[in-house]
């Protein structure tokens, strides 16, 4: 027959069975060190209250229910270690993402910072290279204006040496007739003057 004594100990084995159960299932969600710290005091208080209960059991059950009772808080010990352990590796595993994201984002940062100075010294080079084109714009702008004004100078001067040649043609004309006429007065004096029959 289960003394009361009895019973309550079986009520608190189950309860304390309860809560390794609720901190299993915290555990797979969202469990946190002070939902699990304030767990695991209730879960150190049935053991307590376990053990406490012993002191009121007869003599001829106690025996059992103490072996019951270390072998309860043993492996009450064992869960808390172990989900503690869980706990510190989740938030290890959480730290180290938190660790990896920033040094993504600092990266992330830097290599911003990096193409903006490259943009900022693009935009400097692009404008020395626009300030260059424009000189050398004017440059080519001014050699057109000189080699339109040669360019009409040639002109000028093919007229002027097309005028000369001419000139230079119609004086040897000039010349040659000048010179031909000059022969036949020659001979016409030379003939008058020395071959003519003499009357």
């Amino acid at each position: 027959m289960m003394t009361s004594s009895s019973q309550r100990f079986e009520d608190l084995k189950d309860e304390l069975n309860a809560i390794k159960d609720k901190i299993r299932v915290q555990s797979q969600h969202n469990l946190n060190e002070l939902t699990f710290r304030r767990m695991s005091s209730e879960g150190d208080q049935l053991v307590y209250q376990m053990r406490r209960e012993l002191t009121s059991t007869p003599a001829i059950a106690q025996k059992e229910m103490l072996d019951i009772w270390t072998d309860e808080s043993n492996q009450w010990q064992a869960f808390k270690q172990q989900m503690d352990d869980h706990l510190r590796s989740a938030t290890s595993a959480a730290g180290n993402d938190l660790s990896r994201g920033i040094a993504i984002l600092e990266r992330t940062s830097n290599s911003v910072q990096r193409a903006e100075m490259v943009s900022r010294e693009t935009e400097a080079i692009g404008q020395e290279v626009i300030g260059e084109l424009g000189e050398q714009r004017e440059a080519l702008t001014r050699t057109r204006d000189r080699l339109d004004g040669t360019n009409h100078d040639l002109k000028r001067s093919n007229v002027i040496l097309r005028q000369i040649n001419r000139r230079l043609l119609t004086n040897k004309c000039l010349l040659i007739v000048i010179i031909l006429i000059e022969i036949l007065i020659l001979m016409v004096v030379v003939y008058f003057k020395y071959l003519r029959p003499k009357k």
